[in-house]
């Protein structure tokens, strides 16, 4: 197996794990701790989850210095300093959450609602925090495979990580435990994983320097460093907004209790979420490299096929998803009551596919050092979205936070678009025609199944309703797929 071949095996090995392990785990979570358990765990998840992207900003910072980066030996050095910041800043942070949590200065009702447990999830938040904090430096070892072009090494470490999850539930299972056990034990063990993988990356660095680097010619200084990573640690604080918002606002208006069933609609989405995020990011380093040799075509050729890969996957998803809602969501759950309708798969449906643009031009921008318009659109989408959700919950319950989710990304989307070519400074541009074509097909398609009530036909005519879409949907894109595959020179690719 030559190496691209592999990192793409281990990359989608990595993704099938994660949506195995979602797909299987949830509905075991929800019988063993109850809806409510669950709902506050997926509040502290997601937390949890989009600080892990952050990491503060600073192994994307490592990332995306160290590929631009003109001189080799600054990739160790440049290691070294994100390193020394990382500790620097989680020794801080630890001795603020000690103060605060001593303190009882925060208000963990916002987050939890008011219940006799309240101080108890606030416990288990707390220790989750707390272990991620010490394993985040150690983190920094997942860019160094990155930079070295590893990226089968980075999945395979992801996928242990994944495999931590029913590992974690069944020790739990087995010992009668609760879900602070559960968070413990799996904290715990991420920890192990982290620390391994630290280890295993210095093997490299350290063949970088036997190389005959020296240390003293490397240009990057901490300012550098800093100045880069709050720029991605701004953005991820946005995407923490954007992402939590919704939990916060149903817990508030509705009850912990609606969070379960809401988190189970979204987590269906979540698997293919992943699948963008694991795409992109294969092509990060990659623009990285292109833009430090100013190969500006390179990075439109690949940018363009992007877009046109996520649309091509998002698009038919969302219809898909649509039609076959229920029987997706009681199959999966064998609970009916938890079902919302689908109108909210519909809203999702949508959101994924701006998702799917939002993610390309973000990792473009990413690998181009180009943050401020992440943060402007970030903060765009998350304070629409948290105004917007406030008032359809009032007026449509829980699919209004849905919706204002969908309205807050298609803003922030068009933020990006409109702002993208006067920021970003080199001759690379948005196929927004592209964009906004799919988007008028899925739109008009989405009305006309929604006027005849499609989603009450039979499984048979649901089928041949979404083929005939599939078809419709491939015949008009033919032309930008055309070149992807190099049809016309006859190559398959």
């Amino acid at each position: 197996m030559g190496p691209k071949l592999k990192d793409y095996f281990y990359s989608f090995l990595s993704i099938f794990v994660n949506i195995c392990s979602n797909l299987l785990m949830v509905p075991l979570y929800v019988k063993y701790f109850g809806s409510i358990d669950y709902g506050v765990w997926i509040i502290i998840n997601t937390i949890l989850q989009y600080l892990m992207l952050g990491n503060f900003g600073i192994p994307t910072a490592l990332t995306t210095i160290a590929t631009n980066a003109l001189n080799k030996e600054d990739v160790t050095e440049v290691f070294k300093k994100s390193l020394k910041i990382m500790i620097s800043v989680v020794s801080v942070l630890l001795i603020l959450i000690a103060f605060l949590f001593f303190s009882n200065v925060v208000p963990f009702e916002f987050f939890f609602g008011k219940t006799e447990k309240t101080q108890f999830y606030a416990s288990i938040l707390l220790l989750t925090i707390v272990f991620y904090l010490i394993r985040a430096p150690f983190q920094l070892a997942s860019s160094v495979f990155l930079i070295f072009g590893k990226i089968s090494l980075n999945k395979t470490y992801e996928i242990l990580n994944n495999l931590i999850i029913p590992f974690s539930f069944l020790i739990t299972y087995l010992c009668s435990g609760n879900i602070s056990l559960y968070a413990g034990i799996w904290s715990l063990l991420l920890v192990f994983s982290s620390i391994i993988m630290f280890f295993h990356s210095r093997i490299y660095l350290q063949k970088n320097r036997d190389e005959g680097t020296d240390p003293k010619s490397s240009t990057i200084t901490y300012t550098q460093i800093i100045k880069i990573s709050f720029g991605y640690f701004i953005v991820s604080m946005g995407a923490l907004l954007v992402w939590n918002t919704d939990n916060f606002v149903i817990v508030n208006f509705l009850g912990v209790n609606e969070v379960t069933a809401y988190s189970l609609t979204f987590r269906i989405f979540t698997a293919f979420f992943s699948l963008l995020l694991t795409l992109n990011a294969i092509l990060l380093p990659f623009y990285g490299r292109y833009n430090s040799d100013n190969n500006y075509n390179s990075i439109q050729v690949k940018f363009r096929n992007s877009i046109l890969l996520m649309t091509l996957l998002s698009g038919p998803l969302c219809i898909f998803i649509f039609l076959f809602s229920k029987e997706i969501f009681i199959t999966w759950t064998n609970n009916p009551s938890l079902y919302l309708g689908s109108n909210i798969f519909l809203a999702f449906g949508l959101y994924t596919f701006v998702l799917s643009c939002l993610s390309s031009i973000s990792t473009l921008l990413s690998a181009l050092k180009r943050v401020r318009l992440l943060i402007v659109g970030t903060f765009v989408e998350g304070i629409t979205n948290l105004i917007l959700s406030i008032f359809f919950i009032r007026k449509l319950g829980i699919l209004g936070v849905s919706l204002g989710t969908l309205l807050g990304s298609v803003l922030s989307l068009l933020v990006v678009c409109v702002f993208f070519k006067r920021d970003i400074q080199i001759p690379v541009k948005i196929p927004i025609g592209l964009i906004i074509r799919n988007m008028a097909v899925i739109i008009a398609t989405s009305g006309i199944l929604l006027l005849v009530n499609i989603t009450t036909v039979t499984l048979f005519y649901k089928l041949v309703v979404f083929s005939i879409f599939a078809i419709l949907y491939l015949l008009v894109n033919i032309k930008d797929i055309s070149p992807m595959l190099h049809l016309k020179n006859k190559t398959h690719v």
